[in-house]
């Protein structure tokens, strides 16, 4: 007696959770994304202690009351990261951690001799005395006025990770979250060479706003140039040449911002 075997249920084709994160299509599996999920947040979660211990002063007896609660810090902290981190995977599919930090290039580049990013550790220890002696009002003048209250206490932990590391210097580094998104784009990108249909879109979107077409060409053109001339230099792969074509149309034009007057 034959038996026909129906339409393989979606639990064995990779359930909710394959359709949901593509894991095939990037590269990876579930075991593989949990692994990596774990060992992530191993080496965050110091995080979730350090900020209510550095923001509450405990341990100092002249200044615990003038610190945040440490309970409050340490549960805003959780919440911080954990949504954050959420909302980064569930919205964009990316597998990126967010959480609080504490203003380390701001303190360097606060540290560092002017025209310079980088500063010696007896630079940085003369920061955080000039940081201690600073009022909160001329924090937020000084730094961002969201991380005024941090600069101090991101500070004190490079002042003590400088000298317990025995490094000589620390140099600022201008790259975040969104340079290795960009780096992570371009990897990914995986299209044939005549598919024109990302720069089409984005040709589109600038004429939606009246943007400067010709400019925008003579922009890209110089790009590509650029680009090329360069490769030696940035040694990006080729595969993500098309991507400087479909940036400028919309990003240098002055039109998104201030539509053009029609004419009655």
């Amino acid at each position: 007696m034959a038996v026909e075997s129906g339409p393989v249920a979606p639990s064995a084709q990779g359930g909710t959770l394959e359709r949901l994160f593509k894991f095939k299509a990037n590269g990876t599996s579930l075991r593989t994304d949990t692994l990596a999920g774990l060992t992530t947040f191993m080496v965050m979660a110091y995080i979730i202690f350090l900020n209510p211990i550095i923001l509450s002063f405990a341990g100092n007896k002249a200044l615990e009351s003038k610190g945040l609660p440490f309970a409050a810090v340490l549960t805003s902290t959780c919440l911080v990261a954990g949504v954050m981190t959420l909302i980064m995977g569930l919205y964009t599919n990316r597998a990126y951690a967010l959480a609080p930090g504490l203003g380390i290039n701001a303190v360097v580049a606060f540290a560092a001799a002017e025209g310079t990013a980088h500063a010696t550790a007896r630079q940085i220890t003369q920061a955080v005395e000039e940081l201690a002696e600073m009022s909160p009002a001329q924090l937020r003048k000084r730094f961002d006025p969201q991380r005024a209250e941090i600069i101090c206490a991101g500070a004190i932990i490079l002042e003590s990770l400088v000298h317990h590391l025995g490094l000589e210097t620390v140099t600022a580094v201008q790259r975040g979250l969104r340079d290795g998104i960009l780096v992570d784009l371009v990897r990914r990108i995986d299209s044939p060479a005549d598919d024109h249909s990302l720069a089409e879109a984005a040709l589109l979107i600038g004429r939606r706003f009246q943007f400067d077409e010709a400019h925008s060409a003579q922009v890209t053109r110089l790009a590509l140039q650029l680009f090329d001339d360069l490769a030696p230099l940035h040694r990006l792969p080729a595969s993500s040449r098309p991507l400087r074509s479909q940036i400028f149309p919309p990003c240098r034009s002055s039109a998104l911002l201030r539509p053009r007057a029609r004419s009655r």
